[in-house]
């Protein structure tokens, strides 16, 4: 492949996993279809039956308030939603509706907290205005009936031509919740529709949501420093807890197949001995037990069937789901490299195992190619995750005829898989399903387990840096960048995050230097870079410029930032501080073991690290004005080194102030660093 073909190719890959995070995002919004529930009657007409709507849906609010107050985290703000539509009867249908919008009471999977709550009642606004008020409807049996699959299609294109894209998209979910909870009789007959589910949640319709809402919602978003800490919990709790324990079941489980190939196990009288063997407790926590059920007879009377499997191979794709939750964090991969893994793409430097782990993975070009059998990749795997994912493969292996190597495929599942049917990134969507199920973490899909090791290693985030360097197992952050830097996968993902988390960033300060309105050394510097090569800061090129560069980043383990400091200012720079040589922002505070970074909050325009592009005129010149009355102000002696910092700070005010109004003195500086920023040493 030539340079250019690989260019293309690099640049085809970013696009597609824009699209991809994109539309991953937008489904994570999207309601389930009706054959995703399961009910067994409705909770809320049995309460207005037995109270007439006076029961309570918070400690402090009850269903019949005009004002719902919904608990929430301390120091978070309080989620009120309000009961004060003007159509008549809407307030009763939007309780109604509210109700499974609940976390208690929620039939949808993307609902685990209030906040969330609150977000889906917004959307009755949509609904009211779209479909109520510009027919002239209100809530009753009568005007209900008039409502027609028509008559909502019309409601959802006039939302769409507001050019408010969240309307569009409110309408279309609270009206599809409306129209599952009425085919199901869970809220009262005088608030259900009768229109088709099918007629409004189509394909074509779910295809023109997407393509109205791409490019209005932030869809290449990491996880949460709580997020990561309630994955790491589960992963850690059914791989180092739960699994060592289940092994343990291994001689039961083949004594109980030894005496019956099928595994039924048939007593005439409880086994309390037999359960207890099956029973597997993990931090007060049941894991594993056998399910138990009394049969009679006529002629030999009661006997007891225990049933083992069903709950056996449930614990087994928990501890699946936390070595999904593992390698996906790690190693970078998309979702169509993680799909078809096998225990056999894990493999060691060495024979006895005690070299280098690495995962093999297969990448595919995005364009269709029936030519084309996949580029294969080796990517670094820490120990600690390939050895759980070998014991883990031992583990589902017990008691089995044929052995599974397929890693991410349901334990439950009989059918002996179509590698190419079967393995598509579809074959993830059940393991998400499962752990959207068991975490409070909104909006959770695969695409962003690739971002998040990213962004912590961008930003330095020192609260998760911990967790990073035990799941590699190194002693510092500067060996955790190097290991990264032998991923390609992960280099690959780490420039992607770049290129769209700093977008807006880079155009500015590109589109500044290229106008000729910018300051400071850094800037001085891109633009040298910029006049030499020109092509690499246009278009389509520069994420290609910004891959090249993180790779060589990496390679060094060196560290990145990039922040906004101010209107029209950033700190831009990829040096690797030590005591002695501190930017002005962080000198004299101690970092003890920590990697020195500097903080944007405290920005210096003295500093050699800054880029000033022109935005920033108006807060240099309302900067000089304070600084100035200051000095100016007679009533008060200033002490000689206070007044001597202000003089220097006004003086770096007028400096980048002059340069961005006369067009750009290029003085270097002997403190300017030839080799420690940002972008200017991009590679082609």
């Amino acid at each position: 492949m030539t340079n250019e073909e690989y260019a293309h190719s690099l640049l085809d890959e970013f696009e597609a996993d824009v699209r991809d995070s994109a539309e991953q995002e937008l489904e994570s919004l999207l309601l389930d279809t009706a054959e995703d529930f399961k009910t067994h009657g409705s909770e809320l007409l049995e309460k207005l039956h037995a109270s007439g709507g006076d029961f309570p849906v918070s400690p402090s609010s009850c269903y019949l308030d005009r004002l719902w107050k919904l608990d929430t985290p301390r120091f978070a703000d309080v989620v009120s939603i309000h009961f004060n539509h003007s159509v008549p009867g809407a307030n009763d249908l939007k309780r109604a509706l509210s109700f499974y919008l609940l976390p208690e009471n929620s039939l949808l999977q993307g609902i685990t907290s209030n906040k969330s709550t609150l977000t889906y009642c917004n959307d009755f606004s949509s609904l009211e205005k779209h479909l109520l008020l510009d027919n002239h409807l209100e809530i009753n049996a009568q005007t209900l009936d008039l409502i027609s699959s028509r008559l909502i299609t019309e409601a959802l294109d006039r939302a769409k031509s507001t050019n408010i894209p969240f309307q569009y998209f409110g309408l279309y979910r609270i009206v599809k919740l409306w129209i599952i909870l009425s085919d199901k009789e869970l809220i009262p007959e005088g608030l259900r529709i009768k229109v088709p589910l099918d007629k409004i949640d189509s394909p074509e319709r779910k295809t023109d949501l997407m393509n109205t809402m791409r490019g209005t919602y932030q869809t290449w978003v990491s996880f949460s420093e709580s997020d990561l800490a309630h994955l790491m919990e589960y992963a850690l709790f059914w791989i180092e807890k739960a699994a060592p324990k289940l092994s343990l079941l291994e001689p039961h489980i083949n004594a109980v197949l030894k005496a019956n190939q099928n595994g039924k196990i048939t007593r005439s009288k409880i086994d309390e001995d037999l359960e207890n063997s099956f029973r597997v407790v993990v931090d007060g926590r049941t894991v594993m037990e056998l399910n138990r059920t009394k049969t009679s007879h006529q002629r030999a009377g009661n006997n007891w069937s225990y049933t083992w499997k069903t709950n056996w191979y449930t614990a087994l794709d928990h501890v699946r789901n936390a070595i999904f939750i593992m390698i996906a964090l790690i190693s970078g991969a998309r979702a169509s490299e993680l799909a078809p893994l096998s225990i056999n793409d894990i493999t060691n430097d060495n024979s006895e195992g005690t070299g280098n782990f690495w995962l093999r993975i297969v990448r595919y070009k995005t364009a269709n190619d029936p030519n084309y059998n996949g580029e294969i990749e080796y990517l670094p795997l820490p120990g600690f995750i390939a050895q759980s994912a070998i014991a883990y493969s031992n583990l589902r292996n017990i008691g089995r005829k044929s052995e599974r190597h397929w890693l991410f495929r349901s334990n439950a599942s009989t059918k002996m898989p179509n590698e190419i049917q079967q393995f598509t990134p579809q074959i993830l969507n059940h393991i998400v399903k499962q752990l959207r199920e068991f975490l409070p973490i909104e909006r959770l899909h695969v695409h962003r387990f690739r971002k998040t090791i990213a962004e912590i290693l961008i930003n330095q985030d020192e609260r998760n840096i911990d967790l990073i360097r035990a799941l590699f197992g190194h002693k510092t952050f500067k060996m955790t960048m190097q290991y990264i830097a032998r991923n390609p996968a992960m280099v690959r993902t780490v420039a992607l995050t770049i290129e769209t988390s700093f977008t807006e960033e880079l155009k500015e300060i590109i589109a500044a230097i290229r106008e000729g309105s910018y300051s400071g050394q850094a800037a001085i510097r891109i633009s040298e870079q910029m006049a030499a090569k020109p092509d690499d800061f246009e278009g389509r090129r520069i994420p290609i410029s910004i891959f090249d560069y993180v790779s060589n980043l990496l390679a060094g383990g060196k560290p990145l930032f990039i922040k906004r400091t101010a209107v029209g200012t950033y700190c831009v720079t990829a040096e690797q501080f030590r005591s002695d040589n501190l930017p002005p922002c962080i000198q004299g505070r101690d970092f003890g073991d920590a990697a020195p970074k500097p903080d944007p909050s405290n920005c210096h325009y003295d500093c050699r690290k800054i880029v000033v592009v022109g935005k920033a005129r108006t807060a240099l010149t309302d900067n000089i004005k304070f600084y100035q009355r200051i000095l100016d102000n007679t009533a008060v002696t200033l002490p000689a080194q206070t007044r001597d910092a202000i003089l220097n700070k006004i003086k770096s005010y007028k400096f980048h102030l002059d340069n961005l109004t006369l067009g750009n003195f290029h003085v270097h500086n002997s403190d300017f660093d030839d080799t420690q920023q940002i972008i200017d040493t991009l590679q082609v």
